[in-house]
């Protein structure tokens, strides 16, 4: 076969390859609101590969027609166009490389400037080679024949191209496997197009390849719909999630601006699905599209309702673009179809990873329920995203130590007045973790709730406290029940004494052996769901004490209504019986518990005379740092056996 015909075969091949990749592409470019900077480079090393075998391929005809001295210039002037668009995929794909792994952003203007100066150079020599016709130039039977400049030509690509696999090298960590896979497959084909046509330079299988590179950057990092929110065009979690693992691995100092619009889907029902979607994507393009084309800022619409930018300037230009999107919050928004609306909105600035380093406690700040706030547009302070760091570190150690088994369940007795020995306990869940150490139930209850965690704690405590129950020291070890505490928000779920009675099953008990204990300040009557669990608790042979009684309402008839057994006086009552005016009212509170035929148990008491005070007023039971503090298991057990006597131990 014809040199030439063959050189023909290869670059059409090519070019209609390449002219796929690019119909494709500016088909399915509803993504280009997003990282427009990778984008734009892959449209450079598109435009190269397409149209470089193009140029090519015209040249090769006219050679094939015979009739290169009529068409001399065409031929002349495709070749200088193969040059300069065939020498931009090297240098634009080592910047790609870089784009994919993050290394592009906060890269100095300077140093990018750098890597484009080989480049620069090679066009100038382009388009001077008709004086110098270093490159190529035509013989006398207008064949084509390489310059003595081709070599170093080819010495310029090969450093583009190993500056490229250091930067591949560099993504190894970074890119998902498969992802990297490709990467490293483009990179291993385009090298070795390199090699074929220095070696045989009528083979033009390098134009080939790389083709067959652009192919494969379009479906390996282009086709990313998955990433991208359908509503608003900006990165979704999805994109957030791998952004911020990109930014994690890479080490990269960056600002997240945390967006939260709290009344956001409240017009959702006034205005309907398609003026709603079209006011959502109206506030999340007006809030980043101006930016999202900007190297150093990435736009992300984690939910409806939450928005993300990540800068990676400076703080200060961080906070100057904190101030933009403040400004633009406070304004007024269109309403598709007419009106304007003002919205209420939670804006934070996190500096990463001075304030915040893990990646879960990043995509939290995003998830993390809005408390209310006052009306209007709020910038979060230091100590509030301080506060919720902390809190999301106490979530995950939480879930980490119910999943792992680890959450440990103490115990504290509880001394009776009349019988002069402890006769129940209670039980008090502890979270004790590796990095926070011991975390109060004080802190990681409240969490707890509001996370959806109590109904797994909830299970949690009550399996240990029945497994502490069926040990012995209920019954022959001289306790009569123990009490565990059950949260407002396990009440409300579905089949809960049926839960409960299994847990019981498990270990061979029956319920008189447990004391469930609400709080006071849960309202029982106004809530259908709770009230049906109490019954069917109830009817299971569940009986409960009333916990932290003084801090809620005082619902004087849920004292009367035979719905409890026990009354647990809440620790404040005993410090306000320190002034005459409170001894009276706990007094007063003892006598009224004491006629309805409950028993009392105090809690807090932490010295003798509190003791005896309670004693006077008449009191069952006493619980407090007097008698003890709780213990885990195995002490509590041993504490008991020391204290069978029936003198009041001293204070430990």
């Amino acid at each position: 076969m014809n040199p030439v015909e063959y050189d023909y075969g290869f670059t059409l091949a090519a070019f209609m390859l390449a002219l796929l990749c690019a119909l494709f592409t500016v088909h399915h470019s509803e993504t280009d609101i997003v990282r427009r900077r990778q984008r734009a480079l892959f449209r450079v090393i598109l435009a190269s590969v397409t149209l470089t075998p193009l140029f090519s391929f015209i040249s090769t005809y006219i050679e094939l027609l015979g009739d290169a001295h009529r068409f001399f210039t065409v031929m002349y002037l495709t070749q200088l166009g193969l040059f300069v668009t065939h020498h931009a995929a090297a240098p634009f794909f080592v910047l790609y490389t870089m784009s994919l792994n993050g290394h592009i952003r906060g890269l100095k203007r300077l140093i990018q400037i750098a890597l484009l100066i080989p480049f620069v150079l090679i066009e100038l020599a382009v388009l001077t080679n008709p004086i110098h016709h270093g490159l190529f130039y035509y013989n006398g039977d207008l064949r084509y024949t390489r310059g003595d400049w081709m070599l170093p030509l080819y010495f310029i690509a090969l450093f583009y191209y190993a500056l490229g696999i250091v930067q591949m090298l560099r993504s190894r960590k970074v890119l998902r496997h498969v992802r990297w896979s490709y990467l490293l497959f483009c990179y291993l084909m385009v090298l070795a197009g390199i090699a074929i046509q220095l070696f045989y330079p009528h083979i033009r299988v390098e134009y080939f390849t790389e083709s067959l590179m652009a192919m494969i950057l379009m479906v390996a990092f282009e086709r990313d719909m998955h990433t991208i929110s359908p509503l608003t065009g900006l990165f979704n979690r999805i994109g957030f999630s791998e952004d911020i693992r990109i930014n994690e691995l890479a080490g990269r100092h960056y600002t997240l601006i945390a967006i939260r619009l709290r009344d956001l889907k409240d017009y959702a029902r006034i205005l309907g699905e398609t003026r709603y979607r079209a006011l959502v994507k109206s506030v999340a393009l007006g809030l980043s599209q101006s930016r999202v084309s900007n190297l150093d800022e990435g736009a992300y619409s984690y939910d409806e309702d939450s928005l993300a930018l990540l800068l990676y300037g400076s703080e200060a230009k961080a906070e100057k673009r904190r101030d933009e999107v403040l400004e633009k919050l406070r304004g007024s928004w269109s309403i598709p179809g007419g009106g304007a609306i003002q919205l209420q909105a939670t804006v934070a600035e996190i500096h990463v990873p001075k304030q915040i380093s893990d990646r879960k406690l990043i995509m939290g700040r995003l998830s993390d329920p809005e408390p209310l706030r006052p009306e209007g547009v709020t910038l979060l302070g230091t100590e509030e995203i301080e506060h919720f760091e902390r809190a999301q570190k106490v979530e995950i150690a939480l879930r980490r130590a119910l999943q792992e088994d680890r959450l440990q369940v103490w115990f504290q007795p509880i001394w009776n007045v009349h019988e002069q020995r402890f006769t129940s306990a209670e039980a008090l869940s502890r979270l004790i973790d590796d990095e926070l150490g011991s975390v109060p139930p004080s802190e990681f209850i409240p969490i707890a709730e509001q996370r959806g965690l109590m109904g797994q704690l909830g299970d949690f405590v009550l399996d240990k406290t029945c497994a502490m129950a069926a040990s012995g020291v209920v019954g022959e070890g001289g306790l009569a029940y123990l009490h565990v505490n059950v949260s407002p928000y396990q009440l409300p779920g579905e089949n809960l004494a049926e839960r409960f009675n299994a847990i019981l099953a498990r270990y061979g008990i029956g319920p008189e052996r447990l004391r469930l204990e609400i709080t006071e300040t849960m309202d029982i009557d106004n809530s259908a769901l709770v009230r049906q669990s109490v019954s069917q608790l109830r009817e299971a042979g569940f009986q409960f004490a009333m916990d932290d009684f003084g801090t809620g309402f005082s619902n004087l008839s849920s004292l009367l209504s035979g719905r409890f057994a026990d009354i647990k006086l809440d620790r404040s009552l005993l410090l306000s019986a320190e002034r005459d005016h409170g001894r009276q009212m706990l007094r007063s509170i003892y006598e009224m518990v004491r006629a309805s035929g409950l028993i009392t148990v105090q809690e807090g008491v932490e010295t003798e005379e509190q003791l005896h005070l309670v004693e006077g007023f008449g009191c069952d039971t006493v619980q407090g740092f007097y008698f003890a503090r709780p213990m885990p298991p195995e002490d509590f057990t041993a504490f008991l056996q020391e204290n069978r006597t029936t003198d009041v131990p001293m204070k430990t």
